[in-house]
């Protein structure tokens, strides 16, 4: 990517599931499906740690879109 994503970059789905990713901090891994989980971090929205799921700075920035 070569510009911040925004809301328009992303399904409503998506969205939807990195505003819970961002408003919970960190999550399990299950908490959001493993297709919009796998697109989020292949976006670089959220990435996988701890055993569980965070936003990255890149995220916060997109969940306010």
């Amino acid at each position: 990517m070569d510009h911040i994503l925004n809301a328009g970059d992303l399904t409503l789905e998506e969205m939807a599931s990195l505003r819970l990713v961002v408003r919970h901090s960190f999550m399990s891994k299950s908490a959001i499906s493993t297709s919009q989980r796998a697109r989020l971090v292949e976006l670089g929205l959220i990435t996988n740690s701890m055993g569980g799921i965070l936003p990255t700075p890149a995220g916060r920035i997109a969940a306010r879109g």
